[in-house]
């Protein structure tokens, strides 16, 4: 139970005491930093409650643990919207350069996290909204299903080059998945579907950007997890808790993941991506190296951009000499990630630098970085003028 997961010891022994002494509560809040292992964490215990032998091995072989594997069971639903593009190309490097089962599990997964947000129930009565994707959604099905573990693979370059074609049809399906926000009327269909009851089997809903949505989906979960299902489990996702409405959070039991250490992250590098880990520092740097932006060139900005804002280097410089030119929300997403993940070094370390700023002052900007972050994710705020803002915060508290 719970095998494949790299480290929080200490928080999967505790799931797994609730599990085995049905103390499991109906809602749970996984938060913490990205790249933590939030939703590798709430998939496995989703393929735990739905085990038909009880046991939860990673090996079982019931009916339910394998269409967990590949993420196409039916008692498990995932909506809210992330990063997967970064992870399907990382995942397809490990496919190419191994196609051992571990690495074919790895990819199907990291495709099916995309393309489960499209599960039928969740858009029924809107299907017209996704008639372009239905023949990409298809194809890739079919094609996904060529790299089951245990089937026979025809020879690499043809291989390859359907590995290739999944990754390139997820990218223009990722083009859908639209707003930050879960639409609410997914929210009401996960609602009627979690009391059309399965006797004596457990369903499971994982929800990402709880701290994201808007009102109106605030609300309709709220409605039900006011009156949960029996055998229904909401597990929610969010990276700020303190985003997360006071109404939900106390209708909810925390669970905080924290950043692994470094010899966690080397495991995960090591063990999942068969990456050498003196290579990066850590897992945002290895995903964001399959991102369109530069990672280095996205630290050299946050450096110059936390620097002068906050009065420590050259305040000569122009605004528009340390921002990301153009930004879009995407690049502004990483952008104000590498920011926070700088303020956090400052933070936990004794740098004579900042020796004049007290704690509280830099938890201050570290939340005034997350709050930029909710407002262009989640109310649309203009990338470029949102991090303007944010620069000139942060200079009238230094």
């Amino acid at each position: 139970m719970f095998e494949n997961i790299i480290g929080h010891g200490k928080l999967v022994e505790q799931l797994k005491l609730e599990v085995e002494d049905n103390l499991l509560p109906s809602t749970l809040l996984f938060y913490g930093e990205p790249y933590s292992g939030k939703l590798t964490t709430a998939l496995e215990l989703a393929r735990v409650l739905t085990c038909q032998e009880k046991s939860g091995q990673w090996n079982c072989q019931c009916q339910a643990c394998n269409l967990q594997r590949v993420l196409l069971h039916p008692e498990t639903l995932l909506l809210g919207s992330r990063s997967f593009l970064e992870e399907i190309s990382a995942s397809g490097e490990v496919l190419r350069r191994n196609d051992k089962p571990f690495a074919r599990y790895l990819f199907i997964r990291s495709v099916r996290k995309l393309t489960r947000r499209f599960d039928p129930l969740l858009w029924e009565g809107q299907e017209a909204r996704l008639k372009k994707i239905f023949p990409q959604l298809e194809a890739l099905e079919g094609e996904l299903e060529k790299f089951y573990p245990g089937k026979e693979l025809p020879e690499e370059k043809v291989w390859h080059k359907t590995l290739q074609e999944i990754i390139s049809k997820a990218e223009e399906i990722f083009s859908f998945v639209g707003s930050e926000n879960i639409p609410i009327n997914q929210i009401r269909r996960v609602s009627y579907w979690t009391h059309n009851t399965s006797p004596g089997r457990n369903k499971v809903v994982i929800l990402e950007g709880a701290e994201k949505m808007l009102e109106g989906s605030r609300n309709a979960l709220l409605k039900t997890l006011e009156e949960p299902a029996p055998g229904c489990y909401f597990i929610l996702i969010a990276t700020n808790k303190g985003a997360v409405i006071p109404t939900i959070l106390s209708r909810s039991r925390s669970y905080f993941f924290p950043e692994r250490t470094v010899q966690e992250t080397q495991e995960v590098l090591t063990k999942i991506f068969r990456e050498d880990p003196g290579d990066y520092h850590g897992l945002k740097e290895y995903f964001l190296a399959w991102n369109t932006a530069p990672v280095q060139q996205l630290r050299g900005l946050a450096k110059r951009f936390l620097t002068v804002a906050l009065g420590k280097g050259d305040g000569g410089r122009s605004l528009e000499e340390i921002m990301p030119e153009n930004a879009d929300k995407k690049y502004a997403a990483l952008f104000l990630l590498e920011l926070a993940s700088l303020l956090q070094e400052l933070i936990s370390c004794d740098n004579p630098e900042l020796k004049d700023l007290s704690l509280p002052l830099l938890e201050t900007w570290y939340n005034k970085i997350k709050e930029t972050q909710t407002r262009i994710e989640l109310y649309n705020l203009n990338p470029s003028l949102g991090l303007e803002n944010l620069f000139y915060s942060l200079r009238g508290w230094a």
